[in-house]
């Protein structure tokens, strides 16, 4: 499906190619970034073993591969890969892309404790871009999505130790933060908080502080 030089260039990547053959589960692809990441997957990994995405249904397409197929393969996105060669595309989709209808912010992402251990030892490599960049979000549902659905992302991964996880945090998260960032732990930008023994950041207070915050709005 990809052309020779597409293939190099694949091989040239470690990351690339330590994903050949391999699983890889997507959250956010409703989403800019998340179309953006499964583009580059299928057109640069083209051997990839499987792509499951998570998938919330809404009230036009309640089964997320309804969804997937009306509102994100549908994107202008995958333009290039149709002009390519659309029915290796589409056969791509059909035999490689498996989609799961479920919800980032539920507990177990919504499925049954079965479907969430089968859904663990299925994928070796975990991208979570699920976010909400909306300034006017409400405020419940703006710390479920970009923070506490976290504990969800941190359950599958006690399931699997081996799989990889990579979080994708709003760009408001070190928005204050100036310079060169380096692949570390930024300081927050805002006010100090305080941290373990083992170096994370301690952040129930904080947690707490928020939802009685919202309480009494």
């Amino acid at each position: 499906m990809a052309t020779q030089q597409q293939q190099n260039g694949a091989s040239a990547s470690g990351v690339l190619e330590q994903l050949r053959g391999k699983h890889v589960l997507i959250t956010g692809t409703t989403g800019f970034l998340g179309k953006v990441v499964l583009e580059k997957l299928i057109r640069t990994v083209p051997d990839i073993g499987g792509i499951h995405l998570l998938i919330r249904g809404n009230k036009r397409h309640p089964a997320a591969r309804e969804r997937f197929l009306n509102e994100i393969a549908s994107s202008s996105v995958f333009e290039r890969l149709r002009h390519d060669d659309n029915e290796a595309f589409e056969t791509f989709l059909e035999e490689r892309v498996h989609c799961i209808t479920g919800e980032v912010t539920e507990s177990r992402f919504g499925l049954t404790p079965e479907r969430f251990r089968t859904l663990a030892g299925q994928v070796d490599a975990f991208i979570n871009s699920a976010a909400s960049v909306n300034f006017r979000e409400e405020l419940d549902k703006a710390l479920k999505i970009n923070t506490l659905c976290l504990e969800n992302v941190a359950a599958l991964a006690e399931l699997n130790r081996t799989m990889a996880v990579i979080q994708v945090s709003t760009c408001y998260v070190n928005g204050k933060n100036a310079g060169q960032i380096t692949e570390s732990v930024i300081k927050p930008s805002g006010e100090s908080i305080p941290r373990s023994t083992d170096g994370y950041y301690e952040i129930e207070e904080l947690v707490h502080l928020l939802q009685d915050k919202i309480s009494d709005v």
